[in-house]
């Protein structure tokens, strides 16, 4: 089957098509971009927002069969089937260690709790939010979920289509450096073909640690060593991009120990190298994980960074390919949202192309008050920065984690307008 799959929060989303209107008496078919913004309850139940592309809509999705409660931020992954059915899939940390998932297919438009996945052979429980990634190649697609065991080690849970879940212990990487965050981790195809997984976090150790996989299986790195002058101070955020003459490039986001945001960065075929992007002009520093995102803008390579900052104000970070790096300018949201409320957790963030072409772009975060805060960022010309549609607190809870945005396509059919 083939498939196009987006992994999240960490996302980058193409190809949303507008399926022509019929006319003359016909019904008329649309395809809108619909997003599922998940996150954590304070009632330890799976709370998300949903977007249908026209309103908003909460959703509470209670526990699972087994009365397990969450206990992390979530993971979504997004996979579009060759018969074009989108499924979400949901990962979080239950109360009792284990991974535990929860699945939405478009087709026939359900939601369903996935068989419980237990625990790793040697019984260590989770200790992280995870990580997830969906890759396919021709044949079937490819589910991966990471996360830090209580045990300090990288853990794995993949499954390839069609066949069981099974699990892989990671270890330790050489001289024994436990890990210190939860993983991030992406999927990349190098120039001829071959695809890549990798997984990076924080170790005890203050540097940044990679676990990778090729077609020879995996490996460790642990020359990325320490950010320039300081230690590695949060859980990483991963992207992989190309250049405008298509050659892949990854991308590792960090906060420093130092409060800066720092950046390791590889181009195919060169050296990896770090960048210290320093502070913003008010000197607020990076108190979160950050969030990134690539896109695509008239044909130049794009990309967005995003933090909690010290001042409890969201803070954007904006590169392309022409004018490099910079703060804020028309590329950030800025200050606080309507109602003064502070960020109370990392933000995810999602660029995405509208079915009239145009690229859109959402930040979403918990507010300090318990509530779901958006921003939003359009481009039908420049493209400025708004606050969104201010969510408040869930019916009967409040929001106590990080989100997760899953994106999909919703079919929408309109009857024919009678006849005059």
């Amino acid at each position: 089957m083939k498939a196009r799959t987006v992994a999240f929060p960490i996302a980058f989303v193409v190809g949303v098509s507008l399926l022509a209107p019929e006319v003359n008496g016909q019904a008329e078919v649309t395809t809108v971009a619909a997003l599922n913004v998940f996150f954590q309850g304070a009632n330890g139940e799976l709370i998300d927002a949903h977007w249908d592309g026209g309103d908003w809509f909460w959703g509470a999705h209670g526990l699972p069969p087994d009365g397990t409660r969450m206990d992390s931020a979530p993971a979504v992954l997004s996979v579009q089937s060759e018969s074009n059915w989108w499924v979400l899939n949901v990962f979080f940390k239950g109360s009792n260690g284990q991974p535990v998932e929860r699945d939405w297919e478009a087709m026939p438009g359900r939601w369903s709790w996935a068989a419980p996945h237990g625990l790793p052979p040697d019984g260590t429980q989770m200790d992280s939010a995870p990580a997830a990634i969906a890759w396919a190649t021709t044949a079937y697609i490819v589910r991966n979920v990471y996360f830090k065991g209580a045990n300090g080690q990288l853990y794995e849970h993949w499954q390839q289509q069609g066949q069981p879940w099974q699990w892989f212990a990671h270890g330790l990487p050489p001289g024994g450096t436990l890990m210190a965050s939860a993983p991030a981790a992406i999927h990349w195809q190098t120039q001829d073909g071959t695809h890549q997984q990798d997984v990076f976090f924080q170790g005890k150790n203050g540097e940044l640690i990679e676990a990778y996989w090729d077609s020879s299986g995996w490996q460790w790195v642990t020359d990325h060593g320490l950010p320039p002058g300081t230690q590695m101070a949060s859980a990483p955020a991963a992207i992989s991009t190309k250049t405008s003459a298509g050659v892949p490039v990854r991308h590792v986001f960090l906060a420093g120990g130092d409060g800066q945001l720092y950046e390791r960065w590889k181009v195919e075929g060169q050296p990896w190298q770090w960048f210290a992007h320093g502070l913003p002009p008010d000197g607020a520093q990076i108190v979160s994980a950050p969030a990134a995102v690539p896109w695509n803008y008239q044909g130049i390579p794009r990309k967005n960074v995003f933090f909690q900052g010290s001042n409890g104000e969201v803070v954007g970070r904006y590169w392309d390919e022409h004018q490099g790096w910079q703060w804020d300018g028309h590329n950030a949201p800025h200050g606080l949202p309507p109602g003064g409320t502070r960020m109370a957790s990392a933000p995810a963030a999602i660029a995405y192309r509208l079915p009239a072409g145009y690229w859109w772009q959402n930040i979403f975060f918990q507010g300090a008050n318990g509530a779901l805060i958006e921003a939003y960022w359009d481009s039908p010309g420049e493209g400025d920065w708004f606050w969104g549609k201010q969510h408040d607190a869930p019916p009967g809870t409040l929001m106590v984690s990080a989100p997760a945005i899953g994106y999909w396509r919703k079919v929408v059919v309109r009857p024919p307008l009678p006849d005059h």
